[in-house]
């Protein structure tokens, strides 16, 4: 499996040639290939996570809040996360367009339950 292909089917010069620049000859290469998005996630306790760091959260939701911002043009979304033993506490804030669904009349009063 580790031998270049020399059975290609159907494959177009320019996808080999596409493969051949990230360095894909056989299956193999193919099967070891971690695109540069590839991340690897494991376990950190939200006390040990620093700012600007990108990871995903597990914990409970403690608090939500949803309001506008800029006369209405922006809509921020606040959570605060805590562990597992409610020891730490994570606060996110998101912010983004005031556009539907969160502008409609109905969505609102829901929000407001």
């Amino acid at each position: 499996m580790a031998k270049p292909s020399t059975r290609r089917p159907q494959r177009r010069p320019t996808a080999a040639a596409a493969l051949a620049k990230l360095g894909l000859h056989s299956p193999l290469d193919l099967l070891h290939h971690y695109p540069k998005r590839h991340e690897h996630y494991e376990y950190k306790p939200l006390e040990q996570i620093q700012a600007g760091e990108c990871v995903t959260v597990i914990g409970s939701l403690v608090h939500h809040s949803i309001r506008p911002a800029k006369q209405g043009q922006l809509i921020v979304q606040r959570w605060a996360i805590a562990s597992r033993d409610h020891r730490h506490r994570l606060l996110c804030t998101h912010f983004h367009k005031a556009e539907p669904p969160y502008t409609s009349p109905a969505w609102q009063r829901q929000q407001q339950q």
